[in-house]
């Protein structure tokens, strides 16, 4: 069965400054790798070496969360230029992910759990387009009967083919409370997320917040704001709630103006435009801004930023083995002091016993002989 890393391959090429990072980075693994065995610990950086393959084929994940029905399908098919590539019309997702990443052709594989009992994972099934709904909505596969893990899904697309691996999770809210646990499940290999937000159902709930402030501070800061269904409010509504969000967001998250990206989007004029090559539908889309925050804001520093992740996963891992190792020289320094101390008694306890034989045993045993040496002499 193919390995995820085999599922998320790229063809990137490093610049320099990434090809001096990758340098770096390697060379600080080397050197903790070879460190670490010389302590005698068996494969010691085995957590980190999924990520290592991540990062050494250049792949970016990019996970699209946010509650049931905002629009997460509908965004990631218009980012990419296809108006059926996940299933939208289902009332509900189920507790399961698609993985879109790059590949030569059009392809869609269903991934299963392992078995409760053998712990083995079905192979994978490749799947024609039209039995999605079969295995990636609640309709066709309700509360996951069918234990699929996630769907993955090949396209020849450009933006992919720079190591964009797009993770599109179920909703975080709503009746399927499952979901939640899911989608943070992935947040932490994450390189960045896009929180869908719309227009027309509510502005950002505190159900929303509650998940965002969990996500921000324990997972990570790279969070950036998707609002879709412009297309169906006006104007005035869209821009009031954008203003709404961003003034909640800025107050609950503590996240500076001048990090918080939003993006007010509508997927109807993305589509529409794609169809009919009309560059003003595009513009009024909002994906034009989306497009542009990818190829020249995440992906152009994929590489730096990707780095700095690793290096800050080795650092952290050199830290706990410092912390591993002074907690165990504090506990050899204990016992070290531990057994001087029971030697120094020992040796004391020698010591005032050999006195007390020297004081009392002694002159009565010198006495003993002296008298027996004496009394031979007498006889000779």
């Amino acid at each position: 069965m193919p390995t995820h890393n085999q599922r998320e391959s790229s063809h990137s090429n490093p610049t320099p400054d990434a090809a001096d990072d990758r340098a770096v980075v390697m060379s600080a693994w080397t050197r903790l790798h070879r460190l670490l065995e010389e302590e005698g610990r068996d494969n010691p950086l085995a957590p980190l070496e999924p990520m290592l393959r991540r990062y050494e084929l250049g792949i970016f994940r990019l996970v699209i969360m946010g509650e049931i029905k905002k629009g997460k399908s509908s965004f990631l098919n218009a980012l990419l230029g296809e108006e059926k590539l996940l299933p939208t019309d289902s009332d509900v997702a189920t507790s399961t992910v698609y993985k879109v990443m790059y590949g030569p052709r059009r392809k869609f594989k269903v991934f299963f759990l392992p078995d409760v009992d053998t712990d083995k994972r079905p192979e994978v099934l490749e799947i024609d387009e039209s039995r999605l709904a079969e295995y990636g909505t609640e309709n066709g596969n309700p509360n996951n009967e069918k234990r699929v893990d996630f769907i993955g899904v090949e396209l020849p697309h450009p933006l992919l083919r720079e190591g964009l691996v797009l993770v599109d999770t179920p909703g975080v809210g709503g009746l399927h409370r499952a979901h939640r646990r899911i989608s943070r499940q992935y947040a932490p290999n994450a390189d960045a997320v896009f929180f869908v937000l719309d227009s027309v159902e509510a502005v950002i709930s505190a159900d929303e917040i509650s998940f965002l402030q969990d996500l921000y501070s324990n997972v990570t800061k790279r969070i950036f704001f998707i609002q879709t269904k412009t297309d169906m409010a006006d104007m005035q509504q869209v821009e009031a709630w954008q203003q709404r969000n961003k003034q909640v967001l800025a107050d609950k998250l503590g996240i500076p103006p001048n990090r918080l990206y939003y993006f007010p989007v509508s997927s109807k004029l993305k589509h529409i435009a794609d169809r009919r090559h009309d560059g003003d539908r595009l513009t009024q889309s909002g994906f034009l801004t989306v497009l542009d925050f990818l190829h020249r804001g995440l992906m152009a520093a994929k590489g730096r930023q990707l780095a700095a992740d690793f290096a800050r996963r080795l650092g952290r891992l050199c830290r706990n083995e410092i912390r591993d190792v002074q907690e165990r020289l504090a506990i050899y320094r204990q016992q070290s002091q531990e057994e001087l101390k029971r030697l120094q008694q020992d040796y004391q306890a020698v010591r005032e016993e050999l006195e007390q034989w020297r004081r009392t045993v002694y002159p009565v045993e010198l006495q003993k002989f002296n008298d027996r040496f004496a009394d031979l002499h007498r006889r000779k």
